[in-house]
């Protein structure tokens, strides 16, 4: 795994060093040992050594729009100088040992993010859960609120827990001091929203994106861009110059047949990049490689797996760019026209539950009684805590900082760490210019792509007429059609399952939209339903045993299999959630492996 691993009791050499482009070297500190893996192919960047003191930076950083290198930071903090992190820009986690301080500092969305375990004398850093668990010499134990926290939401974590008691995630724009004594932690930037700019100059957005963009992407590596049939990934390459192209291969991953990897196909050939499609079978998900995720990661959905083979298809290649969260950012995809409509924090906290988390009854039925009463008030007491972390007074501003701190903080920034478990990944979506932007544009013109729509016209230019998989219309027409063709999706996969429930099951009509369909795999595909049976209706099933209505469970599963209703959603998470109970309870990925996959 990419990047830095510190541990006060010595025992660093229990983390596997093999990791192809990647060399490592261990120094003593504070009595302490640190673990710094860095890029061959970029050590001068990001590595940098006298005697026993070392700087180490696990990304990349930026500042006066060129790269600052690991050496000029070394000489900088060497010389006395104070250094504001907050104007560092990039994705990056640093580790430093100068002058007799060790510390480790974060950039201001945790972009690069890493874990921590703190108990009693003992502290470890590494970048995932697992790696973290394994310097501390600990076992993993499940973090029953975090489980129960995690089953009743959509894409949060409690708090910054991880599902492993004792671990968490750091919290971003942190810098850490590590003394003898104890650790001093202090956040050095926070997100807050400018005086408003009413006036939105989407040419100046446009050259600030590009900007980003192109200082990100250097061709002297070879890199591959994961092109989707959506709009973020397509962005980012048209914002690429020609002369920065060279080098770039797109990689589109999907199911055979696929609208995703049509569509990323014809977006490559206009602007002549290479394109490497490759099929993603459901059978892949559940591998022995693939669920190796779940050793090192938490609190996510087993389809992350996939990301597994799709890195098999990336050997030869030094670094990933992605452009994922610019619907986020600049989209403001979750803007929408009810949200802008609430008024007080009663209401956002309503809005909140409703948006992220199951409803009540749903939970009474899913879970014990005894299970909700210990720990159904952590919800409502994290969506307090949230709201109160927020400075924003504006409702809409609090939500916006939801969205960005907590939810695509975990979904997203999570993903990635598990991908440079592979490979070297680098994007510009929280560029500092960018972000600074994006956060004087008003709600209500960010809101349901009003800002992005333009902006991704103006940078795309001709390959914005090439249809996304999200309507399957071209990309250029008015976005006020995107909600109804969107729509019009949604009823088509209806419309398949109603088909499906009338024959049970005999007519079988795909739907392929998307590079996955879990939906149907649950219901067509014997290794889904295999997994699924073993996992939630099985003997072995400990969710079932210890958390859940057994009844129930059989009730959603019924439901789903014979095509009454979705319950995809719910039954990804209760999978997952089973996964990682297994392993709590000693299993072995192999042995999780073998009893979900059909022989």
């Amino acid at each position: 795994m990419l990047g830095i691993y510190f541990t006060n009791i010595g025992n660093v050499e229990s983390i596997n060093r093999k990791i192809k482009n990647f060399s490592s070297v261990t120094y003593k500190a504070l009595n302490s040992e640190v673990l710094l893996i860095y890029k061959n192919y970029r050590k001068d960047e990001v590595f940098y050594c006298i005697d026993d003191e070392w700087l180490v930076v696990d990304g990349a950083l930026y500042q006066n729009d060129k790269e600052l290198t690991a050496k000029v930071l070394f000489h900088e903090i060497k010389s006395g100088q104070k250094l504001d992190f907050e104007s560092l820009n990039g994705e990056f986690f640093i580790s430093y040992f100068i002058g007799g301080n060790l510390k480790f500092v974060n950039d201001r969305m945790g972009q690069r993010q890493h874990c921590i375990i703190e108990k009693e004398k003992l502290v470890s850093i590494a970048p995932t859960p697992g790696a973290a668990l394994r310097l501390s010499n600990l076992p993993k134990v499940i973090n029953k609120e975090a489980l129960y926290f995690f089953i009743n939401s959509k894409k949060l974590r409690l708090n910054r827990d991880t599902i492993w008691q004792g671990c968490k995630v750091i919290e971003p724009a942190t810098l850490i001091t590590f003394q003898t004594t104890g650790l001093e932690k202090v956040i050095y930037w926070q997100l807050l929203y400018s005086p408003k700019n009413e006036n939105v100059s989407i040419d100046e957005l446009v050259n600030i994106y590009k900007k980003a963009v192109n200082l990100r992407v250097d061709n002297k590596y070879k890199k591959a861009l994961t092109l989707t049939g959506g709009l973020d990934s397509r962005t980012m390459l048209c914002a690429i110059d020609e002369d920065n192209l060279k080098g770039i291969e797109a990689i589109t991953s999907g199911m055979e047949g696929c609208t995703e990897v049509k569509y990323a196909k014809e977006v490559a050939e206009s602007v002549g990049l290479p394109h490497n499609p490759f099929s993603l079978s459901p059978e892949d998900i559940f591998s022995e490689k693939a669920l190796e995720y779940f050793e090192d990661e938490d609190i996510d959905l087993v389809i992350q797996s996939q990301w597994y083979p799709f890195l098999d298809n990336m050997e030869n290649k030094d670094l990933l760019l992605h452009g994922l969260d610019l619907d986020v950012t600049i989209g403001g995809i979750y803007l929408t026209d009810s949200l802008c409509k609430l008024k007080t924090k009663e209401e956002l906290s309503k809005f909140i539950n409703r948006e992220s988390f199951i409803n009540l009854q749903d939970t009474q039925q899913l879970f014990s009684k005894e299970k909700i009463e210990k720990y159904h008030h952590i919800v409502e007491e994290a969506v307090d805590k949230i709201l109160l972390e927020c400075p924003q007074e504006n409702i809409q501003e609090k939500y916006d900082y939801f969205i960005l701190m907590h939810s695509m903080n975990r979904v997203i920034l999570q993903r990635y760490r598990a991908i440079r478990n592979k490979l070297d990944t680098v994007s510009p979506m929280y560029d500092i210019e960018l972000m600074n932007f994006y956060l004087k544009v008003p709600i209500n013109q960010r809101s349901n792509y009003k800002l992005f729509h333009p902006f991704m016209k103006q940078v795309c230019g001709s390959e914005a007429s090439i249809r996304y998989q999200r309507t399957n219309l071209p990309a250029d027409v008015p976005v006020s059609f995107w909600a109804k063709s969107q729509f019009i999706e949604k009823q088509k996969e209806e419309l398949y399952r109603e088909i499906a429930k009338e024959t049970n099951g005999e007519s079988f009509v795909h739907y392929n939209g998307y590079y996955t369909n879990v939906d149907e795999w649950l219901r067509f595909n014997e290794s889904w339903k295999n997994a699924m049976i073993e996992l939630l209706q099985s003997d072995n099933s400990i969710i079932v045993k210890e958390w859940l209505d057994k009844d129930y469970i059989n009730q959603i599963v019924t439901e789903h299999l014979e095509h009454e209703k979705s319950h995809m959603s719910s039954l990804m998470r209760l999978m997952s959630a089973e996964i990682f109970l297994r392993i709590g309870e000693g299993w072995t990925i192999k042995e999780i492996s073998n009893v979900l996959r059909i022989n």
